[in-house]
């Protein structure tokens, strides 16, 4: 399946033309008028270039130009740990955070994360700051930006569209790229659009264990977008756990990797891969709806930077899938760019079409120290809820007696397991599981650890006391009740209270 040319626009004035290298296979898009013509719109219509924040008790307003984005970085260090949050109105004309509309006239709170706020027209904000007690003096906190790639991205949403209705069968588009090109963000993006105006519900596909998207870190995920995606978490959408939730709680498929990078154990995660896929594969062909609407798949930036090392797995992802579009994030200043030869390597040029995209603008850059801020963010936000769904975790203790726990081996462990894929026990003490988080699988606690490999997850719990004198563990559920009578996995992340 190949996409087809494009010429859309709201109006029938927006018009963009795409078009097919038949010699690289690679689409190539001409824009010659399209609906956020930044450049045009810049009309000192913003009050300045940088916007201070400040923790002042009247509200502020700021005036943004189409095609302008407001960039915020609230997940930087000075401001975690400080409560602090910022609370957006938008009184006129509309903006989005991802793709994800904001409504007028309704107060929407945001915290500790990074993101940015798309004007679609000319809109006026009010904003305020709560809890700052530091005055910020870093530009790069806040700043008013052109977005020179909406263009492309409503371009590459258009063409799905079509492909959507030329087909019963939804395309299913995989998403590459170096790190901090914005992968997340147009993978998000689209899902957003996706659902806007039809009743879509496009399976989410997320292989980065280090992403945690509707789930703790650690998991591959996969679920249908079929409701809105809350715009102020950067998490997508509330987990499954007690309490009521603002939006429609999502059910994902998850398989445990565990391991904070793919690398120290590259076996075990080509083999959560395909058994996350066989599982997509098997909803796809039972679920009209899903089918109809396709897949949009966010990979690690490894499959892009070490392409040779993770080919064979790149290989297995759009062979499953039956992948229709590659959508490549790139950037002028990079070094490192796939070649078109190794693309069509992969790929039956007659089914698949590579494209070529600029890094998407205003990304902000992630730092390793972000990431494990979001990381955290989500194992609190499982248990605890956030500032707007306050949940009651349950906390219950067992004997060690009754804990059966595994662990995935790692790269310093090819001594001890026979294989990548062989479990190995852990010794139920204080050094190994203080402060763990341990997935809850639906195997039987005593099953052989190879039905235990092929498992997936039902939930997760956090060890928070391992008192070695008494041999009992005291243990965090998201739910009230008895920890259940499962095989639990060991995951490498910790969380401490």
């Amino acid at each position: 399946m190949s996409i087809p040319g494009l010429k859309s626009g709201s109006d029938g004035n927006n018009a963009s033309e795409s078009s097919i290298d038949p010699e690289s296979n690679v689409l190539s898009t001409e824009i010659t008028e399209t609906a956020v013509d930044t450049a045009d719109n810049i009309n000192g219509n913003i009050y300045s270039t940088d916007v201070k924040l400040t923790n002042e008790e009247d509200p502020q307003y700021l005036n943004l130009s189409i095609g302008m984005q407001w960039a915020l970085q609230l997940g930087k260090q000075d401001l975690v740990g400080q409560n602090v949050k910022l609370y957006i109105t938008v009184l006129s004309g509309i903006c989005e955070i991802f793709g994800t509309e904001l409504a007028n006239d309704i107060e929407y709170c945001f915290q500790d994360w990074n993101f940015s706020v798309l004007a679609i027209e000319d809109s006026r904000i009010k904003w305020r700051l709560a809890n700052l007690i530091i005055p910020l003096n870093d530009p790069f906190l806040t700043s008013i930006i052109p977005n020179d790639t909406a263009r492309y991205v409503y371009n590459l949403h258009f063409a799905i569209e079509k492909l959507r209705y030329s087909s019963f069968t939804g395309p299913k588009v995989l998403i590459l790229g170096n790190h901090n090109t914005g992968k997340t963000s147009l993978a998000r993006t689209l899902s957003s659009y996706s659902i806007k105006n039809k009743t879509y519900q496009p399976m989410f596909i997320n292989l980065d264990p280090s992403q945690p998207i509707v789930s703790p870190p650690g998991c591959l995920m996969a679920t249908p977008i079929s409701d809105l995606i809350d715009s102020q978490s950067p998490f997508w959408n509330e987990s499954l756990t007690s309490g009521a939730t603002k939006l429609h709680s999502r059910q994902p498929f998850l398989k445990c990797f565990g391991l904070e990078k793919i690398e120290e154990n590259i076996d075990w995660y080509k083999e959560s891969t395909t058994q996350l896929l066989d599982t997509v594969v098997q909803r796809l062909n039972k679920d009209s709806l899903v089918q109809r609407s396709g897949c949009i798949i966010d990979t690690p930036s490894c499959f892009y930077e070490e392409y040779d090392k993770y080919k064979g797995i790149l290989q297995i992802v759009i062979n499953k899938l039956d992948v229709d579009v590659i959508v490549i994030l790139t950037s002028s200043t990079e070094e490192l760019s796939l070649e078109n030869e190794q693309i069509n390597e992969l790929i039956d040029k007659a089914k698949c079409t590579p494209i070529k995209l600029p890094s998407l603008s205003g990304v902000i850059p992630n730092d390793d120290s972000y990431k494990r801020l979001l990381q955290r963010l989500a194992i609190r936000d499982y248990f605890y809820g956030d500032s707007a769904t306050v949940l009651s975790p349950y906390v219950t203790s067992c004997d060690f007696t009754d804990l059966i726990i595994w662990r995935f081996p790692v790269i310093l462990d090819q001594g001890k397991a026979p294989t990548p894929l062989s479990l190995l026990p852990v010794a139920i003490d204080q050094s190994s599981l203080q402060h763990a988080i341990v997935a809850i699988s639906y195997s039987p606690k005593r099953a052989n650890p190879e039905e235990i490999v092929e498992s997936s997850i039902m939930g997760f719990a956090l060890i928070t006391e391992v008192n070695e004198k008494r041999q009992k563990c005291k243990l965090l559920l998201p739910v009230p009740g008895n920890l259940p009578k499962n095989a639990l996995v060991l995951t490498s992340y910790r969380y401490l209270e």
